[in-house]
């Protein structure tokens, strides 16, 4: 038996999505170094930006937290020419 998120939760992960994608967005209109690392840390998570479009991307979503997941691999990808 499946529950869905109660709304708490789901508001907390569209706000930190929402903050992910800001902090993406800011950072390559602000950086001419691509291929550097970047931290963009928020608790444990961490990400690192490299620009090299390669084509297809997939994003699987997974039913606990599909907005944030699915996002965070899709926006940078799309930034970054894919």
């Amino acid at each position: 038996h499946e529950i869905g998120k109660n709304r708490l939760d789901a508001e907390a992960e569209f706000d930190r999505t929402l903050q992910f994608a800001e902090k993406t967005i800011e950072y390559i209109q602000n950086s001419n170094e691509f291929g550097s690392g970047w931290d963009a840390s928020n608790g444990p998570t961490r990400l690192f930006l490299s620009r090299a479009a390669i084509g297809v991307v997939l994003c699987l979503g997974p039913y606990n937290y599909p907005l944030n997941e699915t996002y965070a691999a899709l926006i940078p990808a799309l930034l970054m020419g894919n």
